[in-house]
C-alpha cells in the first residue's frame, strides 16, 4: 500500500520548512564570513587612518572608505543570494541541504529577474544603513520578519519568497507509490483477481452462449 503524499506543491515534493531553512542559511553565512570579515577589517583600518586627520584631530565625517566596504559587501550578497539563485537555483548552503527556489508559477528555477527581486532584502540593507542614520536598524527588523514569515504561512514562504514570486521546497523523504497492477490482490486459483478495497468491482461479462 503506497503512502498519501507529503504536503507541498507537486507529487514527492514538500515545502522548506523553517529549521531546513535556517540550517542553510547557517551554512551560508559560515561561507560568507570569512570574505566579510576581511572588508570590514579593510574598511575599519581605512577608516581609522581617514578620521585622524595629520594634526592629530579627529574627523566627524564618514570616511569613505565605509562606504567603499559597505558597497563592496551589497554586491557580493548580491551576487550570491541573487545571481547564485538566478543560476544555479539555489545558495550553497541550500544546495548541501536539498533545497531549491523555484518560480511558483512554473515550479521551474527561478528567473533570474525573480531572484535579484527576492534578495534585496540580503543587500540593500548594507546600503540603507549608510544612507540613513538609523534606518539599517529598521531595516533589520523588516527582515527579521520576512524569515520568521514562513513560520504560519500555508506554503512556508516567507516575505522575500512572496517579492519574488517564488517557493522553497525539497525532496520529500516519504513519497507516494501506486501499486501496480500486477500486485493487486488475486482470489482464489480459477476465480478472478479481487478488487482493491474502495474501488467498484468490475462490471458482469456477457451470459454465456448455450
Amino acid at each position: 500500500m503506497g503512502y498519501p503524499p507529503q504536503p507541498g506543491p507537486g507529487p514527492g515534493v514538500m515545502y522548506a520548512g523553517f529549521g531546513k531553512r535556517f540550517g542553510a542559511y547557517l551554512i551560508d553565512i559560515l561561507i560568507l564570513i570569512i570574505p566579510v570579515f576581511i572588508i570590514l577589517t579593510i574598511t575599519v583600518f581605512g577608516a581609522i587612518a581617514q578620521v585622524v586627520n595629520s594634526n592629530g584631530t579627529i574627523s566627524t565625517t564618514t570616511p569613505s572608505s565605509v562606504y567603499v566596504g559597505s558597497l563592496v559587501i551589497a554586491a557580493m550578497l548580491f551576487a550570491y543570494f541573487g545571481l547564485l539563485v538566478g543560476t544555479m537555483g539555489s545558495t550553497l548552503g541550500q544546495k548541501i541541504l536539498g533545497i531549491q527556489v523555484v518560480s511558483q508559477g512554473t515550479m521551474q528555477k527561478l528567473p533570474l529577474p525573480q531572484a535579484i527581486l527576492r534578495s534585496t532584502v540580503f543587500w540593500v540593507g548594507s546600503l540603507v544603513g549608510i544612507a540613513v542614520s538609523g534606518l539599517g536598524t529598521v531595516f533589520s527588523l523588516l527582515f527579521l520578519l520576512s524569515c520568521l514569515w514562513c513560520l504560519w504561512d500555508p506554503n512556508k514562504q516567507t516575505l522575500h519568497d512572496k517579492l519574488g514570486k517564488a517557493l522553497v521546497i525539497t525532496q520529500s523523504q516519504v513519497m507516494y507509490v501506486p501499486v501496480p497492477a500486477a500486485y493487486a490482490p488475486q482470489g482464489p486459483a480459477g476465480f478472478p483477481p479481487q478488487a482493491p478495497p474502495g474501488s467498484y468491482p468490475p462490471p458482469p461479462g456477457p451470459p454465456p452462449v448455450g
